[in-house]
Order: structure tokens, then sequence, then C-alpha cells
């Protein structure tokens, strides 16, 4: 899941004119449980999920995160954030990065 909607992220922006775009989707599971004198008195069990989204777009740097991770919800945050992007670009520096070679990683 998380390498589809990374790829889609990426995919999308560089369609919509990004020259850069990195894209981290994070998951975090954990199980907890309260014991006192022994006793378990409680347990819960979490699943949180989100996506951060860095861009250039007109020269500007964009950002976006969020938990919402259905493809069609990220791609009306990812719409609002351009728009908000190519407005703040009339009024900023030029962004510009270090030449680097691109790296996919897991951990």
């Amino acid at each position: 899941m998380q390498d589809d909607l990374a790829e889609f992220v990426i995919n999308y922006l560089r369609k919509k004119g990004a020259s850069y775009v990195e894209c981290r989707v994070q998951e975090n599971n954990s199980n907890n449980i309260i014991i006192k004198n022994g006793i378990v008195q409680a347990s819960s069990f979490n699943n949180e999920a989100g996506i951060g989204i860095r861009y250039i777009i007109n020269n500007a740097l964009g950002f976006l995160s969020t938990n919402e991770l259905k493809k069609v919800i990220l791609k009306k945050s990812i719409e609002q954030s351009i728009k908000v992007t190519k407005r703040s670009s009339k009024i900023n520096e030029k962004i510009f990065l270090a030449p680097e070679k691109t790296y996919h990683d897991s951990f």
C-alpha cells in the first residue's frame, strides 16, 4: 500500500508540473496493556498512518501532510496545496536544490 500511494503522489505532482517531489508514508502499529497488581486493567490496539509530501512547483516549496490516505481525498488536498504554493511563488525567493541522486528506501 505504501509504495503504491507514494508512487501515486509522485506521479500526480509531476503531471501537475512539480520539478521535485518527495513523499513519506508512515504507519505505526502499537499494542498497549495496563496491568495493576498482576491483573489486566485495559488493553488497546492502535493503527495510525499518514503521509508527508514536499514538492517544488513554480520555484516555490510546497508541503502537505495528512492522515487521509484515500486517493480521491488526497488528490483534493494536493490540489489545494498546489494553489497555495503557486500563489506564494509570486512573493517568495526561488528554491534551488543541490544536484543529488534519487534514493528509495524502506525500514
